[in-house]
């Protein structure tokens, strides 16, 4: 399988991803924001604890320091892709889950302030860098899945279309020429143009 093909062998699951994510996200605004089953608490737990892991990418003025940033996106997409070496359980999902889940819980909290509050800064604080940031983290897991799916064939004996060689390594290469870039150029965005937009909500 050439590099060429491998990329349109992604197309289809990339896509497929990115409406679980937004699906994801979209339930987990309404349950946060209701409190159905009682679980915003909960919610908010997972949104604290990532809230607190962002201290290493602030500088003390509250600015996001830019490299720290982009390589912690960076990281996430190689983690993301690496998780897909184990077979059978398709861990990559977790990744999907929990960023939808946190981006969830934001627009959640925006949406109780009110619901132009919750657009305003979904629009002007998520969008212009996540347009970007999000489908290059959709790419990481559709390579992790197809890596994930190709050992655990390869594990069952049964026929397939794509080594796992094919699998792993057309996958760095997609995660380094396609993903790397995207995050860098979105990096930059989330560091020195989002900041500008959001302090039009304000």
């Amino acid at each position: 399988m050439t590099f060429r093909e491998y990329l349109r062998r992604i197309q289809s699951p990339t896509i497929k991803i990115g409406i679980a994510f937004f699906i994801i996200t979209i339930i987990t605004t309404f349950i946060y924001a209701n409190n159905i089953f009682g679980v915003a608490d909960a919610l908010q737990d997972i949104w604290d604890t990532f809230f607190a892991s962002l201290g290493d990418l602030i500088n003390e003025d509250g600015t996001i320091k830019p490299i720290s940033l982009i390589l912690n996106n960076i990281q996430v997409c190689f983690l993301a892709f690496g998780l897909g070496i184990i077979p059978f359980l398709y861990v990559p999902a977790l990744v999907l889950i929990i960023n939808a889940v946190i981006i969830g819980v934001v627009l959640g909290i925006f949406y109780l302030e009110s619901i132009s509050i919750m657009l305003s800064r979904f629009l002007l604080g998520i969008v212009p860098h996540g347009i970007l940031e999000l489908p290059a983290i959709f790419i990481a897991l559709a390579c992790a899945f197809l890596l994930c799916h190709t050992i655990t064939k390869t594990i069952l004996r049964k026929s397939h279309d794509i080594t796992i060689s094919q699998a792993l390594f057309n996958g760095l290469k997609t995660i380094i020429f396609v993903c790397v870039p995207l995050m860098i150029i979105a990096g930059l965005i989330e560091v020195y143009i989002t900041p500008q937009l959001l302090m039009m909500t304000m």
